[in-house]
């Protein structure tokens, strides 16, 4: 089981930094100023981009928010 929930967080961590790269902050611009309604704030377009909650106030409502939210930290992707 442990080998299992390793596993996992391996795989989440390796697809945020895919998306961390790709994603980086002249992309984030280009969504929130492009897809204005969607995207009202950078949370929002975070949210989008990790799939998951990265605001300390919601990290109780999914499943692994906080790994996601700490994640984003790590590879600089947290709202402003």
């Amino acid at each position: 089981m442990q080998d299992m929930y390793n596993d996992c967080h391996k795989d989440c961590a390796s697809e945020m930094l895919i998306k961390a790269r790709v994603y980086n902050e002249t992309m984030v611009s280009l969504l929130m100023d492009s897809f204005t309604e969607l995207f009202p704030t950078r949370e929002s377009v975070l949210r989008m981009i990790s799939g998951n909650y990265v605001s300390e106030d919601d990290l109780d409502k999914r499943v692994l928010a906080k790994l996601t939210r700490d994640l984003a930290r790590d590879f600089r992707m947290e709202p402003l």
